[in-house]
């Protein structure tokens, strides 16, 4: 495969050496040698300015002095290791005017400086150094490579969004070559290899431009006069939101054309970025790229193979799916089926629903609208009421095939279907005693109906009357009779035996239920009246929940600090996590799990490690409280690191100048320091 340069992707050559001295002092021909090879040198006199360029350029080798008249050189390469990220490793070589004492080189080797030279240095060994520890950057290796026939452009975004992966996708087909650059596994940006088309011929060809206009456009970018883009506003064939429209358009065109490959290798390299220069933008949403590229794009044999291999998993809604659903083109009923998708049905049944298209239903699946999984997360419902003590375990229900009810007048509310029942019995002679066939079928309709109308019972006493239909607030007069007579023809009323007292009650009150849901909803004044009394009464709900949640809550939180006084660290674990669970945006009640469960456990690494998790979350969380920073300076303090400690102490006192329990801290980290000094003056006074 080509280099990725030839992909316009932006990729290092050579490298960024950032030298970091208040008097620069190079051997003779040094800088230029560098540049030879590569290498870009960028000087910093300034403690400020070395410190941010070494945070944003993440240079690939840093030469430094460490005697500065400015700041202590080694306080600031201390500093450098302690961003953390590629700054904690960045190469770091020490040219010095000081003399190589043993304190000052005993301090460079402690920030795992790689050499230690005193000016004035050679010129060959300074750059024998740089090549070792910098050197040309390697070309970078994909993680992701194979074909289109055999991994289509849906599937790859699938896979990409679901590793919220940031890179470039490079993808062939035929004599064309894309790269598709995705952020957090959202594509991004576009660019096609040779250079993208010029915006007066993607206008021409798009019949946005004449070809007279495109002709003077060209005319003035050959001369060099003007490019593009300012000849096309210049003489008036576009302004500059109609410009910059067009440049967005082109790149959803090609994104959208690589959905029709079918062949062609792909490689997707992380954290690489396509050129600014030949870059175009995505900056609609994402999603209505994706679902259009499935639905008009994607080979439907390649559509139908994806999903008939996940035709046994279950589909359910996404609660937080990674994009917005409302600029999605659903239709109403579309819209309520997916609200309902809670993982019951199979993606079999769904496409056999004739609810949802192959297409539509694969390209909600790759956009992240819905998830896939191996068993049904709905289980059955459980029965309500009386169910004959004769009757065998049951098994899953098997709803009888619906019975279509008599055309109803127009206007009027469908009847209800009634079936006369046939008088007669049958008799099989059996031993000395008989079995009654009709009573036998009479108990086994009874059951099955008995199942049926318990579980809609059970069912449609959860929902409001939108829910009941299954129809939603958009819905036309049309539709909400629609869904109001297929769901009333689709219920056997009339499998409920006379006799069956009880039973029918059910039946009767789930009649009423659907009667009433169509009475609230069969005009749209009614429908918009219901809506805003729904909206009401939920916002009413909401509020009271979550002022009974806040205050489950803070319960939850005063017992954990109850029982961590105690010392009963497992309990104290407990009760912060319900705290957590039900209020996850409290800093605090995050803060104190993550302590607790560092006290509950404190030698395991494992839990160390998740102990920290919490402790970081909710300082992000909370970061104006004291109390996350007293307890990680504690953790740090009991795992021997002291000045880490310390730091955490004084933000803590910081924050609250009165927290008694961390200047106590800081009192006693100073009180042991100060016995280790004694110690060891004591001790070279023994030598």
């Amino acid at each position: 495969m080509p280099p990725i340069s030839d992909f316009g992707i932006e990729a290092n050559v050579g490298g960024l050496i950032l030298y970091i001295d208040d008097e620069p002092q190079l051997p003779a021909g040094f800088e230029d040698d560098l540049k030879e090879e590569g290498f870009e040198l960028v000087f910093a006199d300034d403690p400020e300015l070395a410190s941010r360029l070494v945070r944003v350029d993440d240079p690939d080798l840093v030469l430094m002095e460490v005697v500065l008249s400015s700041c202590d050189g080694i306080d600031l390469l201390e500093a450098i290791r302690s961003f953390g990220g590629w700054p904690a490793q960045v190469p770091i070589i020490v040219v010095t005017n000081g003399q190589r004492t043993p304190e000052l080189y005993g301090r460079a080797l402690e920030a795992d400086v790689k050499e230690f030279f005193t000016k004035p240095v050679l010129k060959s060994q300074l750059l024998d150094s740089v090549r070792k520890f910098a050197g040309a950057v390697p070309e970078p290796e994909p993680t992701l490579s194979g074909d289109l026939a055999d991994l289509p452009i849906p599937e790859i975004l699938h896979c990409l969004r679901q590793d919220a992966a940031t890179g470039v996708l490079i993808a062939t087909h035929g004599r064309t070559q894309r790269s598709i650059q995705f952020r957090n596994g959202s594509p991004v940006a576009v660019s096609t290899m040779g250079g993208v088309e010029a915006p007066e011929d993607f206008l021409a060809r798009r019949n946005l431009i004449t070809e007279k206009q495109r002709m003077a456009v060209r005319e003035q970018v050959d001369a060099g006069t003007r490019g593009s883009g300012e000849a096309l506003i210049a003489i008036g064939a576009a302004s500059e939101d109609q410009l910059n429209a067009a440049l967005r358009c082109q790149a959803e065109e090609q994104l959208l054309q690589t959905f029709r490959w079918d062949s062609g290798p792909i490689d997707f390299f992380p954290g690489e970025s396509i050129e600014a220069k030949s870059k175009q933008p995505i900056d609609g949403n994402p999603a209505e790229l994706i679902v259009l590229g499935v639905q008009n794009g994607s080979l439907a044999g390649a559509v139908s193979e994806a999903l008939h291999d996940r035709a046994d998993l279950y589909v359910s809604r996404e609660p937080k799916p990674p994009y917005e659903l409302g600029s999605i083109p659903l239709s109403s009923s579309e819209r309520v089926f997916l609200e309902n998708m809670n993982g019951d049905r199979s993606v079999r049944e769904v496409l056999e629903s004739g609810e949802l298209s192959e297409r539509l239903l694969y390209a909600l699946f790759v956009a992240g609208f819905v998830f896939l999984h191996p068993e049904p997360v709905m289980m059955l419902l459980e029965e309500v009421g009386e169910v004959p003590q004769a009757s065998p375990p049951r098994a899953a229900p098997t709803p009888p095939a619906p019975i279509s009810p008599p055309t109803p007048p127009t206007g009027s509310k469908p009847s209800r279907p009634v079936r006369v029942p046939s008088p007669g019995a049958a008799h099989v002679a059996r031993g000395e005693g008989s079995i009654d066939v009709a009573d036998v079928l009479h108990a086994a309709v009874a059951q099955r109906a008995q199942v049926t109308f318990s579980g809609l019972c059970q069912r449609i006493s959860s929902l409001d009357d939108f829910g009941v239909l299954g129809v939603s607030e958009e819905a036309s007069d049309p539709e909400v009779r629609t869904a109001y007579e297929k769901l009333v023809s689709g219920i056997p009323f009339d499998d409920v035996p006379a006799d069956a007292t009880k039973l029918r009650e059910v039946a009767e009150r789930v009649r009423k239920r659907i009667d009433l849901a169509f009475e609230h909803l069969e005009s749209v004044e009614s429908r918009r009246a219901y809506a805003a009394t729904c909206r009401e009464e939920n916002t009413a709900l909401e509020k009271k929940e979550a002022a009974t949640r806040a205050f489950e809550a803070e319960s939850s939180f005063r017992k954990g600090e109850q029982l961590l006084k105690a010392k009963k660290y497992g309990a104290a674990v407990e009760a912060f996590g319900i705290s957590a669970h039900l209020d996850p945006g409290e800093g605090e009640y995050v803060a104190h799990l993550g302590y607790a469960l560092f006290l509950s456990n404190p030698k395991e690494p494992i839990v160390l490690r998740e102990a920290l998790e919490h402790l970081a979350k909710g300082i992000k969380l909370s970061p104006r409280r004291e109390k996350p920073y007293l307890y990680l300076g504690r953790i740090f303090r009991r795992n021997d690191a002291p000045d880490r400690a310390r730091k955490m102490f004084e933000r803590a006192v910081r924050i609250k100048p009165d927290c008694h329990a961390a200047v106590q801290e800081l009192r006693l980290l100073e009180s042991r320091e100060k016995k280790r000094g004694g110690l060891l003056k004591r001790l070279m006074r023994k030598t």
